[in-house]
């Protein structure tokens, strides 16, 4: 994954967001024998790609979380 948006304009309530939706995806996932998770985010919106236990590749999104509620 490319680097992180790093505007001043994202406020620290997403960044605070991310990493609790980062540490609860990373969890699941490692429970459920997925590897290699990858993930990182722009502007209001996050993406990852991981690895299932079968070998497969898969990749997921989170559009602009502003918009949902």
């Amino acid at each position: 994954m490319g680097k992180n948006y790093s505007g001043s304009d994202l406020g620290s309530d997403f960044k605070s967001f991310f990493r609790k939706e980062k540490n609860r995806i990373s969890k699941v996932l490692t429970q459920r024998g997925c590897t290699n998770l990858e993930m990182g985010y722009g502007f209001y919106y996050f993406s990852g790609f991981f690895t299932a236990p079968s070998g497969q590749i898969f990749y997921f999104s989170c559009s602009d979380v502003r918009h949902f509620g």
